[in-house]
């Protein structure tokens, strides 16, 4: 795997745990497609705020997950905030 497919695989994990939302679970029970889970991955990986992204989840604050709001800048806010449990 690429490193940079590795640090975007890396930052999908982490926005999706600060939301809530455990896409590996959804792949597993069928609601979400491996491929869609790829899908997401790529659209992070052509994102302009990768530094943004990073600092967020190196701040204290916003470290813990679950419940999270999405930032405004992530690509894949959309579809995070479609997906949170309370939604």
């Amino acid at each position: 795997m690429s490193d940079k497919i590795e640090r975007h695989l890396r930052l999908v994990n982490s926005m999706s745990r600060k939301v809530g939302v455990d896409l590996g679970r959804r792949v597993v029970e069928g609601t979400m497609a491996a491929a869609d889970l790829s899908d997401v991955i790529v659209t992070c990986t052509r994102c302009g705020n990768v530094a943004a992204c990073e600092d967020f989840f190196c701040s204290d604050a916003d470290r813990d997950g679950g419940g999270g709001e999405v930032p405004d800048y992530c690509a894949n806010g959309l579809l995070f905030s479609k997906m949170k449990p309370d939604q």
